[in-house]
């Protein structure tokens, strides 16, 4: 049985309500499955979130990273992290 990837991504977000449901449809946009999350408020209008999805993007990360941050609550993807089973994480 494989293992799913490990998508783990970074984000400088807004601190509006809904951005987490927002970020959870766009990685299913992606063929990601949401596992979990965390968020640091960073001040009163923004928060850094690390939001970790399993499965496999199904296009590069510069298509990736411009899916998030179209998004208007997304204010930069600071790192995309994939890792499995098989092989060491790759980043961006």
């Amino acid at each position: 049985m494989n293992q799913k990837n490990t998508v783990e991504i970074t984000l400088l977000v807004s601190n509006k309500s809904g951005v987490l449901s927002a970020l959870m449809v766009k990685g299913g946009s992606l063929g990601l499955i949401y596992r979990r999350q965390h968020a640091e408020k960073l001040n009163s209008e923004n928060s850094r979130v690390v939001i970790s999805f399993i499965g496999e993007l199904n296009c590069n990360k510069q298509q990736s990273i411009k899916t998030f941050e179209d998004l208007p609550e997304v204010f930069k993807v600071e790192k995309i992290l994939v890792s499995d089973s098989n092989q060491a994480a790759t980043s961006q």
